[in-house]
């Protein structure tokens, strides 16, 4: 590539820059018509430098030397044509400021994540479809500018970001933001205009940030899955329900096993066949009851069997939990009378 009058200009301001120790260096082309296409390597021997102004230019790339400036603190590229940061930008370990909005970018490097003393990050404007989970790292982080992308998703690591302030997403493809963002305890800036959103987050966005916060945590409450259910066994003292418990758990035979004594909470571990989930069964073990007792009327349907069930069925009983997901019920309920039946020796049918 033929190098311009720019490009010349801008080694001998690099040149007087490293013999002055000068802690700033302009080379935008804010004040020039001819611009910068590419950056000498000599750039990288400015090591004391702590404030880089690269903006309104046309470079299309940085030089991996650029890392080698471990001293920068701000860095302003806007108003480039950048399609790609390099790798080595990682190593600008003081940094603080970092300006990229308007340029060409499509994806960030992971090493971005090493800006560990990054507190503000210019994005706006690039060509954006995604952006690394490591951002999440970058937990100085207080302004934070991705409008103008093509953004159609948010890492869920950006709930990591708890000093944030400041987050524009306005101007991209979502249609949904990560729960996690309800962890923004500091943000008091919020925009998400013109973004293709679902109506029930969009009608929460056109109230303000804290309805958007009470809607994310909803969502997040109706996701959790706690795959449990409760297992009662009720019926009179001595017919074996302490012992159905115990061989559904997969227990060992105890004979001599003593009558329960108010309630017992064991729990069964069974599997759903379809996906292969865990399922805790919490067994609740009453201890005899009269059959028109409270807590018979309390429970009018429930699993009740005798010894000679609990005997003679274990593995039936097993399995049918194992397929569907719940034990088997016995009815207690007399459909034609209306009032609790007297439980029989054996209610479980199969």
């Amino acid at each position: 590539m033929a190098r311009n009058e720019a490009y010349f200009r801008a080694e001998e301001a690099i040149e007087e820059a490293r013999r002055s120790q000068a802690t700033e260096l302009d080379l935008s082309g804010r004040h020039s018509t001819e611009k910068l296409t590419e950056l000498p390597e000599s750039l990288g021997q400015v090591t004391q430098l702590q404030v880089l102004y690269l903006e309104n230019n046309q470079l299309t790339a940085l030089p991996e030397s650029l890392g080698q400036l471990t001293r920068l603190e701000s860095l302003f590229l806007d108003n480039n044509q950048l399609t790609a940061l390099p790798e080595s930008l990682g190593q600008l370990s003081r940094l603080a400021t970092l300006n990229l909005k308007n340029n060409q970018l499509t994806a960030l490097p992971e090493s971005l994540s090493r800006l560990t003393r990054l507190h503000t990050l210019f994005l706006e404007s690039n060509q954006l479809t995604t952006l690394p989970e490591s951002l999440g790292q970058l937990s100085r982080l207080t302004y934070l500018d991705l409008e103008s992308n093509q953004l159609t998703a948010l890492p869920k690591s950006l709930g990591q970001l708890s000093q944030l302030a400041a987050l524009y997403v306005s101007d991209n493809e979502l249609a949904e933001l990560p729960e996690t963002l309800v962890h923004l305890y500091q943000l008091k800036v919020f925009t998400l205009d013109r973004n293709p959103l679902n109506p029930e987050l969009a009608a929460a966005y056109s109230e303000g940030l804290d309805a958007v916060k009470r809607y994310l945590r909803a969502k997040a409450e109706a996701q959790v899955v706690l795959n449990e259910a409760k297992l009662i066994l009720v019926g009179e003292g001595e017919v074996g329900k302490s012992c159905l418990l115990g061989a559904l758990r997969g227990d060992p035979w105890d004979g001599g096993r003593l009558t329960t004594h108010g309630i017992e909470i064991k729990s069964v571990k069974v599997s759903d066949p379809a996906s292969g989930t865990e399922i805790t069964l919490n067994g609740w073990d009453f201890g005899g009851v009269s059959a028109h007792s409270s807590v018979v009327l309390q429970f009018p349907c429930c699993l009740s069997g005798g010894l000679e069930t609990t005997r003679r069925s274990t593995a039936r009983i097993r399995e049918g939990v194992d397929q569907t997901g719940e034990a088997p019920r016995a009815r207690c309920q007399d459909p034609g009378r209306g009032h609790p039946r007297r439980p029989q020796r054996t209610t479980a049918r199969y």
